[in-house]
């Protein structure tokens, strides 16, 4: 069926004169701005005359051309061209002479007709305005050959750095010298490929992920109805340099775990620590996001009011990383009423919500501090962030708890309110009292469950983890389980908790004289174990090549030490502050890397007058 559509642009006929449809009016009216003179006018639809797209013949009368001229031509052009199709139409009709109308229009006789084969009485006035000379818009003027070059270039598949513009004319050009044929300029083969689709375009410089977070299309809206609905967990390297809490020397770039409850853009809690992701980062924010934090905040120094924010979530949002995948975090999650979602594969917008609060954490407050590392190279540039570095850890954490108070506590745009705001008027009744979220009664076992696990059979030597034995009292009574799952710590080995009957035991190493160890520094000490004995003469120039590189690498294993050292301090710092492990102020502060007892030393008898 031939209809055109009343759109905005569309060209008309009003009164046998050409005009552009501006938009539609109520009561049957239309607002067109005329061709003639750029006037604007408001006149009824039944005085519109639609310009057929096709004459009888099928060829296209109103072309794209024919838009972009009427839109660039001035207020004279346009009034040329009325008068050249007046005077075209009377000669065409016997009314004036070709004499008469070459002289009228101060014409040559070639340009007359010229003008006579543009001369279209349907579309009117506009088929005779001048065209641009030159190309025409979007035409393609390389050679065949260049453009199958091109297709070729455009359609092989690359791995590491994308398609930059130089490297494209390189491939080109050397196809072009194979074939012994002229080759492009640089700025001819840029300008070709500026000139594609955009997303096309960007799929080729940085990839497909890339181009589908820029120009990919963000469809439906994921609405929650209350606070603990859905909460969206992710990590971030934060950008800054941290240095030792006594020598002051740096260390190295903290990691932040961040949980956000996405019905009110709360943090619902969070770990920061030197230690990479991993279950451990996950458990650590998943308990802080579930318990009141109080006495987390009295014991690191910031003011305890202010953040009452807390509960366990109905849904957990996570991206694919091999931490969020583990059976155990989900087989936790089921045991707690906790559904798990995963983020598609690609989709980095699905945890828009988690990332677009870390990007103003950093952006707007940690880029201030003193050792930050900025968020690239370009913006860093001479900064020395290793040399700025003023902040440990401890302090860091500290910063960081009042920057949330300061996050809570602004407007958000996206509410409407403030994130502390919107968590209080979600959790108040009508009548104006307060509730609160529903609270768990064993904050030790919940976060137990989050930890990894394995599973042992509980021998008369108690239970064998990471080449050490562990026994408690408390195992006699299930000696000769085959299948006890256990619960460790990969940050602190000295201790596992088997799970009997749906209680935790815990057991300690059954050599006291054991030193503590992280998981990682078991799974070395395996793999040294595992090398060969003894090394053949051809082994030895690799050896040497080792040992220098051992030497070379010096500061840098250094570097590792210290912020291992650092990691186990302030995990151990994390537990005594988040309540989970309770320390007898009498007694002095043990490190768990501090050196074991020698039990090979002789004890002092005990003496009365001692008192």
């Amino acid at each position: 069926m031939n209809v055109v559509r009343l759109d905005a642009g569309v060209v008309v006929l009003v009164a046998g004169e050409p005009v552009t449809i501006l938009k539609c009016l109520p009561n049957s009216m239309i607002k067109v701005l005329r061709l003639k003179d750029k006037l604007e006018l408001d006149i009824p639809i039944d005085n519109v005359v639609p310009i057929p797209k096709t004459d009888a013949e099928g060829k296209e009368i109103y072309t794209q051309d024919f838009a972009s001229l009427q839109k660039s031509a001035s207020v004279e052009e346009l009034k040329l061209a009325e008068e050249r199709f007046i005077l075209v139409g009377r000669y065409l009709s016997g009314e004036v002479s070709i004499d008469e109308a070459l002289e009228s229009l101060r014409l040559k006789k070639s340009r007359f007709f010229e003008i006579v084969k543009l001369y279209n009485a349907e579309i009117g006035a506009i088929s005779l305005l001048r065209r641009n000379r030159g190309r025409k818009q979007g035409e393609k003027r390389l050679p065949e050959y260049v453009e199958d070059f091109l297709n070729e270039v455009v359609k092989r598949k690359r791995s590491g750095k994308k398609l930059t513009f130089h490297k494209a004319w390189q491939e080109i050009n050397y196809s072009c010298l194979e074939k012994g044929v002229r080759a492009p300029s640089v700025g001819t083969v840029t300008a070709r490929l500026k000139s594609m689709n955009a997303k096309k375009l960007h799929a080729l410089r940085f990839g497909v992920e890339a181009a589908d977070q820029l120009y990919g299309a963000r469809p439906g809206h994921r609405s929650t109805e209350f606070p603990l609905e859905l909460v969206q967990i992710d990590h971030t390297l934060v950008d800054i340099i941290l240095c030792d809490q006594v020598t002051r020397e740096p260390i190295g770039r903290p990691w932040l775990t961040v949980a956000i409850d996405i019905h009110t853009r709360v943090i619902l809690g969070y770990y920061i620590g030197f230690n990479a992701p991993s279950a451990i980062s996950v458990a650590c924010a998943i308990t802080h996001a579930a318990f009141p934090k109080r006495e987390y905040l009295k014991n690191i120094g910031a003011n305890s009011e202010l953040y009452p924010f807390y509960g366990v979530p109905k849904i957990i949002h996570m991206d694919n990383a091999r931490e969020f995948r583990s059976p155990n975090l989900e087989r936790a999650c089921a045991l707690h009423g906790i559904k798990v979602e995963f983020r598609p594969p690609g989709k980095k917008h699905y945890g828009g919500h988690v990332e677009r609060v870390i990007g103003t954490l950093m952006t707007s407050h940690v880029h201030f501090l003193s050792g930050t590392t900025f968020s690239n190279v370009k913006q860093r540039k001479d900064y020395d962030s290793e040399k700025k570095s003023v902040f440990s850890l401890r302090e860091f954490i500290k910063w960081f708890a009042g920057q949330v108070a300061i996050y809570h506590a602004s407007y958000h745009r996206g509410l409407d309110d403030t994130p502390g705001d919107k968590w209080i008027s979600s959790f108040t009744r009508t009548d104006k009292t307060l509730i609160q979220p529903p609270l768990l009664c064993d904050s030790f076992s919940f976060r137990l469950d989050f930890m990894p696990e394995d599973v042992r059979v509980i021998s008369p030597k108690g239970i064998q983890f990471a080449g050490k034995h562990y026994w408690s009292p408390a195992l006699i009574d299930f000696i000769g389980i085959k299948k006890a799952v256990i619960k460790y710590d990969p940050l602190s080995l000295s201790k596992i908790w088997a799970k009997l009957h749906g209680d935790y035991i815990e057991a300690s190493f059954s050599d006291l004289t054991n030193p503590d160890v992280t998981f990682e520094e078991y799974s070395l000490i395996k793999k040294r174990n595992l090398g060969v004995k003894w090394v053949s003469p051809e082994k030895v120039l690799e050896v040497y090549k080792g040992n220098e590189e051992l030497v070379r690498g010096s500061e840098k294993e250094t570097r590792r030490a210290k912020r291992k050292k650092q990691v186990e301090k302030e995990y151990a710092h994390h537990l005594k502050d988040a309540g989970f492990v309770k320390v007898n102020s009498s007694l002095p502060e043990r490190s768990p890397v501090d050196s074991p007892i020698n039990y090979s030393i002789r004890p002092t008898p005990f003496k009365s007058e001692d008192f």
